[in-house]
């Protein structure tokens, strides 16, 4: 019997397949059978300053059309592949006759989209519509344009954070910050201004309706207005009525309602209110904002950037996200990693984008997330040992009578979700592109582990061990995480607590024999392969992930001593997200050292083709996101991403599991399966964590040099156009070629109108150069020639 992977497989019966899923699935775009029919489509992506690749249009094309009959749409592409500016092409095939964009995506990428549309639809007299841009930064930016009417394209771009901004919290009278109150008997108090003294009013204790003479202040816009004599604005009133607000009407200072009861999530979902609570004061979410007081259908195209951060049911952000979802007209959502292992993952992402889907087609209510696991995920049932005698094996399997003691999901993804999501979803990977791409190489440097770091640091791991296996659980954590940062930093000494209770405290410690000066076998590995991308001029990323440590001020150290000549930088998180990308373009750097949690999603990285990892850590997510950040369209050298570890350590182990998973996760993402256990990957161990696997390891005493971590590498291959592409490209054709001939012709006519003009004669012309002016005579031939001259591009001619 012969046997054969997968991919082979495919590849084997390529032709069969195609025919067979022609006929059992009918999709909605037939661009690749009748490219001609969607014309309209390419020339007004065409008009785009910015034009889309092939691959792009076609992703582009067929959502446009997707979304002319639907609500939702999901974008799964890869990390590089142009999310971005597909969203911003989607906005104005939609909408270039006017409406409104709101665009919610992470802080550090909301100067990125507005960069990019202004690249995009063009800028001031060259922009190929009218547009406009707005950052929102608080509920009240979206207030004004409540009435005005959708003439224009209209970009609204606004951070997660911002649109969810806070729990709401329900005010009550604060009488310590802004008012005094002077007790004169036990029946009258005077209410006094803390700003300027003044005396407010008398009020009877035992009575709270009596009139307090104060101005409101509206919530929405802060104009002040007094309030009229027949509206009575009361002690009781104000304590009551949430949305009132009062100042001094002599220094004009805010005397009431500025503390407020802190409420949960679960509170704000359910409509709890409990005692006050101090807290800080109200502000209004933008995506509240808009559910209650924009118009009906204000927002035309919502756009949800990285919209696997949203997933969860019981955050704000998540339910910000839900509540602009409601009120909109079309849904977009913007990821590159869709699925997470989990199909809890996605569950109230595609109810929250399209309700209808999930209520009439899949049958499931809001709260049937188990429902919707059990079809399309895997989980456990885990039972107390003193239930044990309720349990019974029937056919292989353990079964009970009642409620399970615990339910746990696995990560496994059943083949028939990818089904469901092909209705509402558009999946494009960087390797699909057809774009030349250079080549993509990972790599492993590995390296002993010194005697004089490894007794004391494999005492201190046994000690930790030994009471995990004396029944101390909680230790877990700390063995993973300590088994990985030591090695780093072998000089500092350690100490795990391995009590439960807060008396009697007892200590596990690590005593290192080295002290500070001491360099090690992976630090002079880094120095040598950081001295290799020197002498070729590569600009390098060093990535630390323990920052917090201290490892970082300890790399930047060494290497400034190692690389004299050299500009180092460092990436603090200190950086506000949005400001991260404009720091790393004005701070030159030979060698960039940061955690890759702040550069993993949305920055280019295109000036660092080489990216090292010296430490990985156990985030899987990170550590794919982060590899890519060079790779990707518009980059012109080689990339090299290297691993340094320490080989016969669990800093290996954890670089093989998270290898595995990296491999697996492509999978569901559309890479072929090369082997049978691939996709098993993801569920060994019974789903735990990648932390608690590197503890799981070290317990069994495995040999990390038994594993093997598998890595990446790729080279360009072009492929044959597909009919859709072919059709783009040759109407792209056209229109380069008739921008050429229209651009030609402008410079003819200049050029007659100045031979013309000045015949034989010459003219007075102004050079202005680096502010600088310089004025000579030249005659039609020589400003003809000035003007066609490459070195006069930056100088400004005057002529006439």
């Amino acid at each position: 019997m012969k046997i054969m992977n997968f991919s082979d497989f495919l590849i084997n019966h390529k032709t069969a397949i195609k025919a067979s899923l022609h006929e059992s699935v009918s999709p909605t775009f037939i661009g690749l059978q009748e490219p001609a029919k969607y014309n309209k489509d390419i020339e007004t992506l065409l008009k785009l300053k910015k034009k889309p690749f092939p691959t792009q249009a076609t992703i582009i094309t067929a959502g446009v059309n997707h979304l002319k009959k639907r609500k939702s749409l999901l974008l799964s592409c890869e990390m590089g592949t142009g999310k971005t500016l597909m969203g911003i092409s989607l906005s104005y095939s939609l909408l270039k006759n006017g409406g409104n964009v709101f665009i919610m995506s992470p802080s550090h990428l909301v100067p990125k989209w507005a960069s990019e549309i202004e690249v995009t639809l063009g800028k001031s007299d060259e922009a190929i519509l009218n547009y406009e841009i707005i950052i929102i930064k608080k509920f009240s930016d979206m207030a004004v344009f409540k009435n005005l009417e959708k003439n224009l394209l209209r970009f609204f771009i606004c951070s997660k954070e911002v649109a969810k901004l806070s729990y709401p919290r329900i005010p009550f009278l604060d009488l310590t910050a802004k008012t005094q109150i002077k007790k004169i008997n036990n029946s009258l108090s005077v209410l006094k201004c803390a700003s300027c003294g003044r005396e407010l009013e008398t009020i009877a204790n035992e009575n709270n309706n009596t009139f307090l003479n104060v101005t409101r202040i509206d919530e929405y816009t802060g104009e002040a207005y007094t309030l009229s004599k027949d509206i009575t604005c009361t002690l009781s009133r104000l304590t009551q009525n949430v949305e009132e607000k009062v100042c001094c009407k002599k220094c004009r200072k805010l005397i009431s309602i500025n503390r407020f009861q802190q409420t949960t999530f679960k509170e704000w979902i359910l409509g709890i209110k409990k005692n006050p609570l101090v807290g800080a004061k109200k502000k209004y979410g933008v995506a509240e904002f808009v559910k209650k007081k924009m118009p009906k259908h204000f927002i035309d195209l919502l756009i949800l950037d990285e919209i696997h951060e949203l997933k969860g049911n019981d955050t704000a952000q998540g339910t910000s996200f839900g509540i602009l979802a409601s009120c909109s007209k079309k849904v977009v959502g913007l990821t590159g990693t869709l699925l997470n292992g989990y199909a809890s993952s996605i569950f109230y992402i595609l109810y929250k984008m399209n309700p209808q889907f999930m209520k009439k087609t899949l049958g499931l209510k809001y709260s049937e997330v188990q429902k919707f696991v059990e079809t399309f995920g895997s989980f456990e049932r885990e039972y107390s040992a003193g239930e044990a005698h309720n349990l019974s094996l029937q056919d292989g399997l353990i079964t009970r009578k009642g409620k399970s003691t615990k339910l746990k999901e696995l990560p496994f993804i059943n083949p028939l979700l990818v089904k469901e999501l092909l209705g509402m979803t558009l999946f494009l990977r960087l390797d699909e592109m057809n774009t030349a791409l250079p080549n993509y190489k990972e790599e492993i440097i590995s390296v002993d582990l010194e005697e004089q770091i490894s007794i004391p640091y494999r005492d201190f791991l046994s000690d930790i061990v030994e009471q995990i296996m004396e029944g101390k659980k909680h230790l877990l954590g700390a063995l993973a995480n300590s088994s990985l940062s030591i090695p780093d930093l072998p000089f500092m000494a350690k100490s795990v607590d391995t009590s439960k209770e807060k008396l009697g405290i007892e200590f596990i410690e690590y005593y290192p024999l080295v002290n500070e000066s001491y360099i090690t076998n992976k630090e002079k590995a880094l120095i040598k392969e950081l001295e290799k991308e020197m002498q070729q001029k590569r600009r390098t990323i060093v990535f630390v992930t323990f920052s917090e440590l201290g490892v970082v001020e300890r790399i930047v150290k060494i290497l400034e001593k190692s690389f004299p000549n050299q500009i180092i930088k460092h990436l603090s998180s200190a950086i506000n997200p949005d400001k991260r990308d404009k720091w790393i373009k004005d701070n030159y750097a030979d060698i960039l050292i940061c955690n890759p949690e702040l550069v993993k999603t949305g920055l280019d990285l295109l000036d660092y083709p080489s990216l090292f990892f010296y430490e990985t850590g156990y985030n899987v997510s990170t550590l794919k996101q982060a590899s890519r950040r060079a790779w990707r369209i518009g980059q012109k050298e080689k990339c090299i991403v290297k691993f340094f570890t320490y080989g016969n350590s669990p800093q290996y182990i954890a670089l093989t599991l998270m290898s595995k998973k990296i491999k697996a996760l492509n999978n569901l993402e559309g890479r072929l399966v090369n082997t049978a256990n691939e996709l098993a990957s993801l569920a060994v161990d019974k789903g735990i964590s990648i932390q608690e696997q590197i503890a799981k390891a070290i317990l069994k005493n495995d040999d990390s040099k038994n594993a093997e971590a598998e890595t990446s590498e790729w080279s360009f291959s072009p492929r044959e156009w597909n009919p859709f592409e072919f059709h783009y490209r040759n109407l792209q054709s056209n229109v380069f070629a008739k921008e050429v001939k229209e651009k030609a012709l402008i410079e003819v006519s200049l050029e007659q109108r100045i031979r013309e003009d000045l015949g034989q004669k010459t003219m007075s012309v102004t050079f202005i150069k680096n502010g600088e002016q310089m004025v000579c005579e030249m005659t039609a031939d020589d400003i003809v020639n000035a003007l066609k001259d490459e070195s006069y591009k930056n100088i400004q001619l005057s002529l006439f």
